[in-house]
């Protein structure tokens, strides 16, 4: 299904959803190796390792090596057909809501990256990287679900070279 990963630090979820999609895709890099090669890049990490916000996942795919297009989905629709395609690598949900942990009995104001594994009409797989020393977990929710944590999906199509 999904390579599962968990977060390294407070802030590396997203960072664990790239490391996931790439490991998938045959690439090996870790989000150890990611902080070190990229903190150039990224000087707020050296104050919260690994933040990103949604705009920044292409730039961390690119660092890498694996260039990638991200498409942002507008509807639920759009988010099913998109993930479906098959020159897409991979998928995050950034939300700024998301269940308070563990009970998951309210929502919290949280920024969260989940790794979009795969969407139907009924709602979503995703993998929810956690953080060490938890697992990581497939988990489902509805689309209700989605819409409740606020969420946008950035989907990552793989970028065909003309050269």
């Amino acid at each position: 299904m999904a390579s599962l990963v968990s977060a390294q630090t407070l802030w590396s979820c997203g960072l664990a959803c790239i490391e996931s999609i790439l490991a998938d895709n045959g690439v090996t890099k870790t989000q150890s190796q990611m902080l070190v090669e990229l903190a150039h890049d990224f000087p707020q990490w050296e104050t919260q390792p690994g933040i990103l916000n949604g705009g920044e996942f292409g730039k961390v795919f690119k660092s890498v090596g694996f260039d990638v297009c991200v498409v942002m989905p507008s509807t639920f629709a759009e988010s099913i057909t998109l993930v479906q395609d098959v020159d897409v690598v991979g998928a995050i949900l950034a939300t700024s809501k998301f269940w308070e942990p563990p009970a998951k009995k309210r929502l919290i104001e949280l920024n969260h990256a989940l790794r979009l594994v795969s969407a139907d009409k009924h709602g979503v797989t995703l993998m929810n990287p956690y953080r060490v020393p938890a697992p990581a977990r497939i988990e489902s929710f509805s689309w209700q679900d989605i819409d409740a944590f606020k969420a946008q999906p950035f989907v990552f199509k793989r970028v065909i070279s003309t050269a």
